[in-house]
């Protein structure tokens, strides 16, 4: 479902004051020729990965999304790590009945 809190990524930064602000983002990298955004959003103060849409596992089972991490020092300094998100099937098809075709003048 949109907006489900999906991995919360965490960093450290031993400096002090606003050198030890930090900053999360998504890296927009696509995902055939989607960006990465589309299905994901982070909350760039707390690292905190929401869904954007529905996420179908009969569509796409994982996704890698790619987060990066930034002080508010000068300069900027950085760190990268990728997050695997594996999608778990759900019962969410209904089945549907499927008639023979019978021949006329056979029994079914």
């Amino acid at each position: 479902l949109p907006g489900t809190s999906v991995f919360s990524v965490s960093a450290f930064d031993p400096d002090e004051g606003s050198n030890a602000k930090l900053s999360y983002s998504i890296l927009d990298n696509g995902m055939q020729d989607i960006p990465i955004s589309t299905y994901f959003r982070i909350d760039q103060d707390n690292g905190t990965i929401y869904t954007v849409r529905a996420l179908d596992y009969e569509q796409d089972k994982v996704f890698q999304v790619p987060v990066e991490v930034k002080d508010a020092g000068s300069p900027m300094l950085s760190s990268t790590a990728v997050v695997h998100v594996f999608i778990l099937d759900e019962n969410d098809n209904a089945p549907t009945v499927v008639y023979p075709s019978v021949p006329k003048g056979s029994a079914f």
